[in-house]
């Protein structure tokens, strides 16, 4: 099949998603054999996430880029 590939980004400190689901989805999406990866930040909350893991979406988005098609 053709599967997406993920990244996750949680904060442990978080209090709107708890990290524990996160962890969850993370090892389902793995044992489903999909590119998943799981960056968890142990001081992060809701908000400060985002700017700690940017540089590490990108690379994600670089690193996973679709091939456009061939005319």
């Amino acid at each position: 099949g053709n599967k997406i590939p993920i990244i996750i980004v949680a904060g442990v400190k978080d209090a709107l998603v708890p990290v524990a689901g996160c962890r969850e989805v993370a090892a389902s999406l793995k044992a489903h054999g999909y590119d998943a990866k799981y960056l968890e930040f142990p001081d992060g909350d809701h908000g400060s996430v985002v700017p700690s893991s940017v540089n590490d979406v990108y690379d994600w988005f670089d690193a996973h880029r679709r091939q456009a098609a061939k005319e």
